[in-house]
């Protein structure tokens, strides 16, 4: 059986005997983990009835005994502490938030591979004290997706991320904000990903369009969001620069070339 690259580089993340696939929908991803011996045991979680049907047919044939579906919501099916490890991919990272929301004791480590708004959990996870302990860019052509492993904190620990996530000095003039760490990802920028310089063209991209649309209003508003958006692009340009060395931005970042 053959995984999408980014469903391959969750599996790689997995630890322990037990796993919890969250929204495992035809179950491919769980009989993975069995197949490849990355676990000992599966609980399959969906909460649709026709990919569920499918899920329990699938994982019958291919798991046996080790593979075990529930019906339900999230995490809800799943017992604090059942599992070793809980992913959940290919979800918003909104629905993660609601998802994760009280369910902090169902595993030891959250594997999260979210389709959209990873700033958004990534604040959400520092806020409630999760320890982001990995971070990833996957690379399907057109886009990049976000993985991030996270375990819980305890109330007494003094880091809800590693590294902890503030702003910091780029330049004299430039400071890259709190929110941008979270939306560049700060393991990722930590630690120089090769797909990073990608990252920030896109992000300055969606900022480009972003002050295009604003320069067309003649209110106040659309004005400072179009300043604040040329501020945006500077900053990441030179963190791109001083990543790179690369001095080709202008021609790499306008609003068409990002994907």
């Amino acid at each position: 059986m053959r995984l999408s690259p980014r469903l391959q580089a969750v599996t790689t993340r997995v630890q322990g005997e037990v796993a919890a696939d969250v929204g495992t929908d035809h179950g491919h991803l769980a009989a993975y983990l069995l197949d490849t011996g990355r676990c000992s045991r599966v609980i399959a979680i969906e909460n649709a009835p026709g990919p569920a049907e499918r899920a329990q047919r699938h994982l019958a044939r291919r798991g046996g005994d080790r593979a075990e579906l529930r019906r339900g919501h999230g995490l809800d099916p799943l017992a604090p502490g059942e599992a070793d490890v809980a992913i959940i991919a290919g979800l918003g990272g909104d629905t993660m938030v609601a998802i994760l929301a009280g369910a902090r004791d169902k595993a030891s480590r959250f594997i999260l591979q979210p389709m959209t708004r990873a700033a958004r959990l990534r604040a959400w996870l520092v806020n409630e004290r999760f320890l982001v302990v990995d971070e990833d860019l996957i690379d399907e052509g057109r886009r990049l997706y976000d993985l991030l492993v996270a375990v819980p904190g305890g109330p007494g620990d003094g880091v809800a991320c590693s590294p902890p996530v503030e702003p910091f000095q780029l330049t004299p003039d430039g400071r890259l904000s709190r929110d941008l760490v979270l939306e560049i990802g700060p393991l990722l920028l930590a630690g120089g990903h090769r797909l990073l310089p990608r990252r920030l063209r896109e992000l300055a991209g969606r900022r480009q369009r972003v002050a295009a649309m604003a320069a067309l209003s003649s209110d106040e508003q659309g004005r400072g969001a179009a300043l604040t958006a040329a501020g945006e692009i500077r900053i990441l340009e030179a963190l791109y620069r001083r990543l790179t060395g690369d001095e080709g931005w202008r021609n790499r970042c306008s609003p068409g070339s990002a994907r």
